[in-house]
């Protein structure tokens, strides 16, 4: 049987005998060995490596000439490299949701760096996911270092550090310090935090003496450095 043809209009075809293209291959796969590239001509007539798989198994996608790299399916759903005037976006799409898996895996984003850490080298992630909480729908953006997650940001407008709920449009969760307002880094600033039983504490640092506000849940007002020259309220 008839494997390749070539047309009177130059098409080869491979598989087909009515090429439509220049090089028409059907029923069969185009194989390359390890280590070689598809090329195109640039503006200039340079020819440019554009797609390869190098011996390091991994799959490139170059641009040779500087420029941006786009993937694009539609104006309006695509990725994009590098800068365009034009509106841009990059979309990373979750599989579909389905009765039986109403919160899908999170879209993200992972950035990944690394460091020496005298032995080996060590990488360290950083990562945007944004999380669906509920069918309504309710969702988070999550900012995670390594396995610490440290900003939140619901759909509701709501901010949160250290909490993955925040009830407010900023809240700080810890059990230790959790607002710095600084003048002078480790010199001058005061220092707030909230107790376990609600009382708020502000440690204000400055000219090498620490003097300290206490606002107690029981109407109580302490003012002082933790002496007996404190002055204290109390209704």
């Amino acid at each position: 049987s008839e494997k390749m043809r070539l047309a009177t209009n130059g098409n080869v075809g491979i598989g087909t005998t009515g090429p439509g293209a220049k090089l028409h291959v059907s029923g069969g796969n185009i194989l390359l060995d390890n280590n070689q590239y598809i090329q195109w001509k640039d503006s200039g007539g340079t020819a440019r490596n554009i797609l390869s798989l190098v011996t390091d198994n991994i799959l490139y996608l170059d641009n040779p000439a500087g420029t941006e790299i786009r993937l694009a399916n539609t104006a309006s759903n695509n990725i994009r490299l590098g800068g365009y005037a034009e509106s841009q976006q990059v979309l990373l799409d979750a599989p579909a949701a389905d009765a039986g898996d109403t919160l899908k895996n999170p879209a993200y984003l992972t950035l990944r760096s690394r460091y020496w850490n005298g032995a080996t080298s060590v990488a360290l992630d950083g990562k945007i996911e944004h999380l669906i909480t509920g069918t309504t729908p309710t969702s988070r953006l999550a900012f995670t270092i390594g396995s610490t997650e440290g900003l939140s940001m619901t759909n509701a407008g709501n901010v949160g550090i250290g909490d993955t709920g925040p009830d407010a449009k900023l809240e700080v969760l810890a059990t230790t310090e959790q607002l710095r307002l600084t003048n002078v880094d480790d010199t001058t600033d005061a220092r707030f935090t909230v107790s376990a039983t609600g009382d708020l504490t502000i440690d204000m640092l400055g000219s090498g003496t620490t003097d300290q506000l206490v606002l107690g849940d029981t109407d109580t007002l302490n003012i002082g450095s933790g002496t007996a020259s404190d002055v204290a309220y109390n209704r």
